[in-house]
């Protein structure tokens, strides 16, 4: 199955709060980001969808995510995927992502401190060009759907030949 984190590959919050950040632990007028978010929540329902998000939407695949959400966040931020994904599937809340994933599994994701990036495939971002990857650095949407659709026909394919 194919995962994707939300903030910062599918919702932009960085845009919402009108910065590009460098570093991961970044500030916002001279606030902790995070802290930020906390008290502007409606930056949580009117962030636009990233460039990823909306060439997804125009496929017909099925979005499903694993987010870290701060449980304040969790009601602002359902609404915000069921008003901007089109085809949404499963949901989960969870702050570790990697155990969940099975064997097959791969995530879209801009988190630059994984100790194992096997299963992931990085949107490029500032704050995560520091990582050593396995795989392509995901740099455009459409780079994304060519490798989501080849990871696709290889699990496909490995399948027919299992059964």
């Amino acid at each position: 199955m194919i995962y994707f984190d939300l903030d910062g590959v599918l919702r932009d919050l960085y845009g919402a709060a009108k910065i590009n950040p460098k570093k991961w632990n970044c500030y916002v007028k001279g606030i902790p980001y995070v802290d930020y978010i906390f008290t502007h929540k409606k930056l949580l329902t009117a962030a636009e969808p990233t460039e990823y998000l909306t060439a997804l939407n125009k496929s017909s695949m099925k979005i499903n995510i694993i987010t870290n959400q701060p449980r304040e966040w969790v009601i602002p931020t359902i609404k915000w995927m069921h008003k901007n994904i089109n085809n949404l599937g499963i949901v989960i809340f969870d702050p570790v992502k990697l155990p969940l994933l099975k064997v097959n599994d791969l995530l879209i994701e801009d988190y630059p401190f994984f100790n194992d990036y096997s299963q992931v495939l990085v949107i490029d971002r500032l704050y995560n060009r520091d990582i050593k990857l396995q795989h392509k650095r995901i740099k455009s949407p459409s780079q994304l759907i060519n490798e989501l659709y080849t990871f696709k026909r290889i699990m496909k394919e490995r399948s027919y030949f299992n059964d």
